[in-house]
């Protein structure tokens, strides 16, 4: 204990004199003419950082302690800390994504990782308490303030310009003011901070390739290789959001080589990353895209994003602050103020980075005026370039003050312990004055146990080696009027529930019970389920986006169908064919009910009657007869012979990331089971099956006397990455795009 506190006095004796050393107070005389800052030596650079990290990490946990009622809140927050408290996505395979089967129909969910992002694992060993989240926020600012330090550093600036810009994008992105300086976003998604974090550690060691020795290039080029791997891994779709970056630095690169030597070794790196980018990730990629909703039916859907707030982080000023507006600005003067800089990669970079900024509000410009973009948000692709916003802006920053110094102090340069000193103002301003408010969610975690969810944690619960028992569909909003959107049921219906209950009863406050939900949130919804879904269980007047469905309609007959075996709804049914389970009342605002579906379908629907169709709007129609019986018959796009018999004793049991499906026949049996068909599906077990598409968008399973069989999804950026566009094809054979919102009779 005392070699520990002889050796803090000793680093802050040593910073302390290297500061006085230096100061303003030490200039006399012809002195002030000839300032300069000394160049420390190694020891007291050590202690200096070392002091220096200290004090940065006493002012971030305690920002983070005084945000803590403001970090992983709301639904998306929430959502994140049950993945969290499940475990969920721990025991998914590495080479392939997984099925999903707490949401939607069992299809993959959306292809995300989170057993390797770091902030998901603190949160795992550190618990789900105030310290595991101001751990993981702890985590996740080093990871900003050392990848930007290490670009500015890679750029030609010096150290403390790189520290400075790293703890200004470290106040802009995480809620330490308020909920985000420049956009509120990662207090509720955390893992994007860490995605941006490696991209920019990739442009990083890319700007340095070529500059020395080739065994330290190769290094480099293993370095961005495994960083793009662990990306496309952790998130792969997200891997849209910094490829206008990257391509930017790639060129920025070749350009401000010093010499032909760096010039081809950047070539050579970029030619091997682009074939283990476009070796798989990039199809990958493009097929999940088209074979979503939001490109397919992407005319119909609401644009909640053509607005200018989500355009960049300039148009927020009103509503968050000023911060993004002086950051981009001052960025910008950054880069003429080094226009002519003979450091090439800090005058090219600039030229980039204008046209970047340049082209991508023209694109924004494009989707608000003529809204035919269904995609992210613009503002989404800019966060990846705040780290060289925030370099250029503190290369601003230093001149004008240097301006100021020499004009006013007569300085030639700035102390090397100004910007240092000045970004722990700024992070301490920051903190000190953005957290004056406490915040109370409605979404509380853990979520309040209520009548509703003990009766389906009792009788639906996914438990792992145990049959399916039934999917749950929250259909509220029934007394809301002819037009209803998603927005309509987070401001009217889901706060009552959340005041009353403590539970959504939608999403994380059924799921965190281990309850499967008809409910998909996800950008990546196939174009398939949104169609039956929506045709089926929604009505035409309602808006729709490209990640919500909004169902209003209860039919027993489609919700059994799809193996939904529980309802919760806002308002009574009077349907013969669904019985009342539990009633919850919601103070003087109304009543939650929870309705039981008869015979649902278990993984045990075996229908004898095939029919073959090969139009989309024809199956619609015909699931939509209240005649068809989805239990007996069943249609197809493959001819099936003929002589089906029923099978018996049929079972689908839940494994996590497969299903296992049992069942006795006969002779030659279908059997229906309500997972979301892909060609991506691959039978592990038994070989002498067929899967078959059925009614559009489940699974039907051919075999002849036992079935024994495993199912899972075998797709992946570096695994079968081509199966979803047979999934395209077969959607576009269908004319699934040609669906009419209104069907007859309905």
């Amino acid at each position: 204990m005392r070699k520990a506190w002889t050796w803090v006095v000793a680093v802050v004796q040593a910073a302390a004199a290297n500061i006085i050393s230096v100061g303003p107070t030490q200039l006399s005389g012809n002195f002030a003419e000839n300032y300069r800052s000394p160049t420390p030596t190694l020891t007291n650079r050590i202690a200096i950082l070392s002091l220096l990290g200290a004090i940065w990490l006493i002012i971030l946990t305690v920002g983070f302690y005084l945000a803590a009622d403001r970090l992983l809140l709301s639904n998306d927050g929430r959502y994140f800390l049950t993945m969290v408290g499940g475990r969920i996505g721990l025991d998914w395979p590495w080479t392939s994504d997984s099925i999903d089967f707490l949401h939607g129909i069992g299809d993959q969910f959306y292809p995300f990782r989170p057993n390797i992002i770091p902030v998901y694992r603190i949160l795992v060993a550190v618990g789900l308490s105030d310290a595991g989240k101001i751990a993981s926020f702890v985590w996740l600012a080093l990871e900003v303030t050392v990848s930007v330090t290490f670009l500015a550093r890679s750029m030609g600036a010096s150290f403390s310009t790189g520290f400075g810009a790293g703890t200004t994008a470290v106040v802009c992105t995480l809620p330490l003011w308020k909920f985000g300086a420049v956009y509120t976003f990662v207090h509720i998604a955390p893992q994007f901070s860490t995605l941006v974090a490696a991209s920019t550690l990739a442009v990083g060691f890319y700007l340095r390739v070529g500059r020395r020795g080739s065994i330290v290039d190769f290094a480099y080029a293993l370095i961005i290789a495994g960083l793009l791997i662990w990306f496309i891994l952790a998130s792969p779709l997200s891997f849209m959001l910094p490829a206008p970056l990257l391509g930017t630095a790639a060129i920025v690169g070749l350009f401000a080589a010093a010499d032909n030597r760096e010039r081809w070794c950047k070539a050579a790196v970029l030619a091997g990353l682009t074939i283990l980018v476009f070796c798989g990730p990039a199809e990958y990629l493009v097929s999940e895209v088209m074979s979503s909703a939001a490109f397919v039916f992407n005319i119909e859907l609401q644009n909640s994003l053509s607005t200018w707030g989500f355009a960049s982080i300039i148009f927020h000023a009103r509503d968050i602050g000023l911060a993004g507006p002086v950051v981009v600005a001052s960025a910008v003067a950054g880069v003429f103020t080094h226009w002519r800089s003979p450091n090439r990669t800090l005058r090219f970079f600039g030229y980039g980075i204008l046209t970047y900024l340049a082209t991508r509000l023209t694109f924004a410009w494009l989707t608000i005026t003529f809204d035919f973009w269904r995609g992210p948000a613009p503002i989404y692709f800019e966060l990846f370039v705040l780290p060289i916003y925030c370099v250029y802006a503190w290369l601003f920053w230093e001149q004008l003050t240097i301006w100021a110094a020499r004009r006013w102090l007569h300085w030639c340069e700035l102390p090397y312990w100004y910007t240092a000193c000045a970004s722990l103002a700024i992070l301490g301003c920051a903190v000190i004055t953005g957290n004056r408010h406490r915040i109370i969610d409605p979404y509380l975690y853990p979520p309040q146990a209520t009548a509703i969810t003990k009766y389906l944690a009792e009788n639906s619960r996914l438990i792992p080696g145990q049959p399916f028992r039934g999917r749950v569909a929250t259909m509220n909003g029934l007394n809301l009027g002819n037009s209803v959107s998603w927005f309509d049921l987070v401001a009217k219906t889901d706060p009552v529930s959340l005041r009353y209950t403590g539970n959504d009863h939608r999403q994380s406050g059924l799921r965190y019970f281990g309850t499967p939900v008809l409910f998909e949130y996800s950008p990546m919804a196939t174009a398939p389920f949104y169609a039956v879904t929506t045709r089926l269980l929604g009505y035409p007047q309602d808006s729709q986006v490209r990640n919500i469905q909004v169902l209003r309609r209860v039919d027993p007959r489609i919700l059994a169908m799809l193996g939904v075996r529980y309802v919760i709804t806002d308002a009574p049914v009077a349907d013969k064919r669904t019985e009342l389970r539990v009633t919850l009342p919601l103070g003087d605002e109304g009543k939650l009910y929870l309705y039981e579906v008869a015979h649902p379908n278990l993984g045990d629907y075996s229908p004898v009657r095939a029919i073959t169709e090969n139009n989309a709007t024809e199956i619609i129609n015909k699931l939509a007869d209240s005649h068809f019986d989805p239990a007996t018959a069943i249609i197809l796009q493959e001819e099936v012979k003929t002589g089906l018999v029923a099978a018996t004793n049929a079972k689908m049991i839940f494994e996590g990331a497969r299903m296992h499906v049992t069942a006795n026949s006969a002779g030659r049996s279908l059997l229906m089971i309500p997972l979301e068909y892909s060609h991506c599906l691959k039978v592990t077990s038994q070989t002498s099956v067929r899967l078959l598409r059925a009614n559009l968008v489940e699974t039907a399973i051919e075999f002849e006397n036992n079935l024994d069989a495993r199912i899972e999804l075998r797709t992946g950026p570096f695994l079968h990455p081509l199966c979803r566009f047979d999934d395209i094809a077969d959607d576009r054979k269908l004319l699934v795009r040609h669906i009419p919102r209104h069907l007859g009779g309905r």
